[in-house]
């Protein structure tokens, strides 16, 4: 057998990306990157994890996480998200507005094995793609007040959220398809402390465009034939009140 064969497994993954990372400066990095990591060690022992057991690559930034099989799921996608929020919150109010940590965080359930150069296989390319995907990016940049943008993978939305398994119900996400290089798959978001709106739905292929239904009639007209009416404008008229 081969050793990529002898080293198989699947794991939780989890990857943190800061936003408004690039736009700083040296000491900004060194300052964001210092809070980043207090922020996620508190916040995960406040919600029972283990971090110091977790296999973590490193980027600055951010960070990917392969967990142990002792951690539970349901906690690191209720639990930690919620403790995150909470902890990004008080470093934020007394932060200076460069060193403020805003986060986009992806979680999956996949194949991840170590490697040469840290961790490979698709477990580890999927959590990367959605936490770099236009969608996330999008949804935290639409709530400049919000801490976090968490993104689950298809599988640990069916196995986690829709089983029941933590205190978020369905209604608590948008649903958004998500195509970043060679992954492409439908993905679930939900910013911390904002209400999704109802049916909304993210496409990374399709700009958003508004809504062109108006709330009252729409009244157009056709014509047959040679119209003289030299002073009347026609086309076609969104009605949104009552005849008066």
């Amino acid at each position: 057998m081969t050793g990529v064969s002898n080293a198989f497994e699947r794991r939780l993954l989890v990857a943190i990306d800061a936003a408004g990372y690039g736009r700083g400066n040296d000491q900004d990095h060194f300052a964001l990157q210092s809070g980043l990591t207090a922020v996620l060690n508190e916040s995960a022992a406040r919600a029972g994890l283990s971090r110091s057991r977790w296999a973590k690559q490193a980027m600055g930034d951010g960070e990917l996480a392969i967990l142990p099989n002792s951690e539970p799921e349901p906690a690191v996608v209720d639990d930690y998200v919620r403790h995150l929020d909470e902890v990004l919150a008080a470093h934020n109010a007394h932060a200076p507005s460069r060193s403020k940590i805003r986060l986009r965080m992806a979680v999956h359930f996949g194949a991840a094995m170590p490697a040469e150069n840290g961790y490979a296989g698709q477990g580890v390319v999927a959590v990367s793609r959605l936490v770099e995907s236009a969608a996330i990016r999008s949804a935290l940049a639409a709530s400049p007040s919000a801490n976090i943008a968490l993104i689950l993978s298809r599988q640990v939305f069916d196995d986690i959220v829709r089983q029941g398994h933590v205190s978020l119900s369905e209604s608590d996400f948008t649903r958004a398809h998500v195509r970043v290089k060679e992954y492409q798959d439908e993905a679930w978001i939900r910013v911390v402390g904002e209400v999704p709106g109802t049916g909304q739905e993210q496409d990374e292929e399709r700009p958003a465009q508004e809504d062109r239904a108006s709330a009252g009639q729409t009244v157009s007209q056709h014509f047959h034939g040679d119209v003289h009416a030299p002073h009347a404008v026609f086309g076609i008229s969104h009605r949104t009140g009552r005849d008066g």
